[in-house]
Protein backbone atom coordinates (compact mmCIF):
# COMPACT_ATOMS: atom_id res chain seq x y z
CA UNK A 1 0.00 0.00 0.00
CA UNK A 2 1.43 3.34 -1.02
CA UNK A 3 2.23 5.90 1.61
CA UNK A 4 0.02 8.98 1.65
CA UNK A 5 1.75 12.00 0.16
CA UNK A 6 1.91 15.06 2.37
CA UNK A 7 0.31 18.41 1.70
CA UNK A 8 0.49 21.57 3.77
CA UNK A 9 -2.43 23.69 4.90
CA UNK A 10 0.05 26.37 5.99
CA UNK A 11 1.45 26.49 2.47
CA UNK A 12 -2.04 26.79 0.98
CA UNK A 13 -2.89 29.61 3.41
CA UNK A 14 0.31 31.51 2.60
CA UNK A 15 -0.32 31.13 -1.15
CA UNK A 16 -3.78 32.67 -0.69
CA UNK A 17 -2.39 35.55 1.40
CA UNK A 18 0.39 36.09 -1.14
CA UNK A 19 -2.16 36.24 -3.96
CA UNK A 20 -4.08 38.88 -2.01
CA UNK A 21 -0.91 40.86 -1.25
CA UNK A 22 0.24 40.85 -4.89
CA UNK A 23 -3.22 41.91 -6.06
CA UNK A 24 -2.74 45.05 -3.97
CA UNK A 25 0.85 45.64 -5.10
CA UNK A 26 3.32 43.06 -6.52
CA UNK A 27 6.14 44.59 -4.43
CA UNK A 28 4.11 45.28 -1.29
CA UNK A 29 5.99 45.86 1.97
CA UNK A 30 3.83 45.80 5.09
CA UNK A 31 6.78 46.45 7.41
CA UNK A 32 8.58 44.20 9.88
CA UNK A 33 9.95 42.09 7.02
CA UNK A 34 6.46 41.23 5.75
CA UNK A 35 6.90 41.50 1.99
CA UNK A 36 5.58 39.67 -1.05
CA UNK A 37 9.17 38.71 -1.86
CA UNK A 38 9.66 37.08 1.56
CA UNK A 39 6.34 35.23 1.23
CA UNK A 40 7.40 33.93 -2.20
CA UNK A 41 10.68 32.66 -0.73
CA UNK A 42 8.79 30.77 1.98
CA UNK A 43 6.36 29.29 -0.56
CA UNK A 44 9.18 28.12 -2.83
CA UNK A 45 11.13 26.69 0.10
CA UNK A 46 8.15 24.75 1.43
CA UNK A 47 7.17 23.55 -2.07
CA UNK A 48 10.69 22.23 -2.62
CA UNK A 49 10.79 20.46 0.74
CA UNK A 50 7.38 18.88 0.22
CA UNK A 51 8.41 17.63 -3.22
CA UNK A 52 11.61 16.14 -1.78
CA UNK A 53 9.67 14.54 1.08
CA UNK A 54 7.02 13.05 -1.20
CA UNK A 55 9.72 11.78 -3.56
CA UNK A 56 11.37 10.03 -0.61
CA UNK A 57 8.03 8.43 0.24
CA UNK A 58 7.70 7.20 -3.34
CA UNK A 59 11.24 5.83 -3.22
CA UNK A 60 10.45 4.08 0.07
CA UNK A 61 7.29 2.58 -1.49
CA UNK A 62 9.36 1.30 -4.39
CA UNK A 63 11.97 -0.26 -2.09
CA UNK A 64 9.23 -1.85 0.02
CA UNK A 65 7.73 -3.41 -3.12
CA UNK A 66 11.15 -4.71 -4.20
CA UNK A 67 11.73 -6.24 -0.76
CA UNK A 68 8.29 -7.89 -0.78
CA UNK A 69 8.99 -9.39 -4.22
CA UNK A 70 12.36 -10.68 -3.05
CA UNK A 71 10.75 -12.18 0.06
CA UNK A 72 8.21 -14.02 -2.11
CA UNK A 73 11.04 -15.37 -4.23
CA UNK A 74 12.93 -16.51 -1.11
CA UNK A 75 9.80 -18.21 0.30
CA UNK A 76 9.33 -20.10 -2.96
CA UNK A 77 13.00 -21.05 -2.94
CA UNK A 78 12.72 -22.38 0.64
CA UNK A 79 9.78 -24.57 -0.35
CA UNK A 80 11.76 -25.81 -3.35
CA UNK A 81 14.73 -26.69 -1.12
CA UNK A 82 12.53 -28.77 1.15
CA UNK A 83 10.78 -30.48 -1.76
CA UNK A 84 14.07 -31.22 -3.53
CA UNK A 85 15.59 -32.68 -0.37
CA UNK A 86 12.49 -34.85 0.08
CA UNK A 87 12.78 -36.16 -3.49
CA UNK A 88 16.52 -36.74 -3.35
CA UNK A 89 16.89 -38.15 0.18
CA UNK A 90 13.34 -39.05 1.25
CA UNK A 91 11.12 -37.49 3.90
CA UNK A 92 12.47 -39.75 6.63
CA UNK A 93 16.14 -38.93 6.04
CA UNK A 94 18.50 -36.98 8.26
CA UNK A 95 19.33 -34.74 5.26
CA UNK A 96 15.65 -33.75 4.99
CA UNK A 97 15.70 -32.83 8.66
CA UNK A 98 18.92 -30.82 8.22
CA UNK A 99 17.26 -28.52 5.66
CA UNK A 100 14.34 -27.87 8.00
CA UNK A 101 11.89 -30.68 7.31
CA UNK A 102 10.31 -32.89 9.93
CA UNK A 103 11.08 -36.55 9.47
CA UNK A 104 8.03 -38.76 9.11
CA UNK A 105 9.31 -41.08 11.83
CA UNK A 106 9.48 -38.13 14.23
CA UNK A 107 5.86 -37.12 13.70
CA UNK A 108 3.81 -38.25 16.67
CA UNK A 109 0.37 -39.53 15.84
CA UNK A 110 -2.58 -39.13 18.15
CA UNK A 111 -3.40 -42.45 19.64
CA UNK A 112 -6.91 -43.78 19.52
CA UNK A 113 -6.46 -45.76 22.78
CA UNK A 114 -7.82 -42.91 24.89
CA UNK A 115 -11.01 -42.82 22.89
CA UNK A 116 -11.36 -46.59 23.07
CA UNK A 117 -10.78 -46.63 26.84
CA UNK A 118 -13.33 -43.92 27.53
CA UNK A 119 -15.90 -45.72 25.40
CA UNK A 120 -15.53 -49.00 27.35
CA UNK A 121 -15.88 -47.26 30.75
CA UNK A 122 -19.33 -45.94 29.95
Amino acid sequence: MARVKRTSNSLDNLKQRLAGMTSIDPKIDLGNGITAEEAEKLVKSCDTMLQEYNTLLSDADEKQYEIEQLEKKMDTFCVSILASAAVKYGKDSIEYEKVGGKRTSDIKRKSSKKKANSATKE
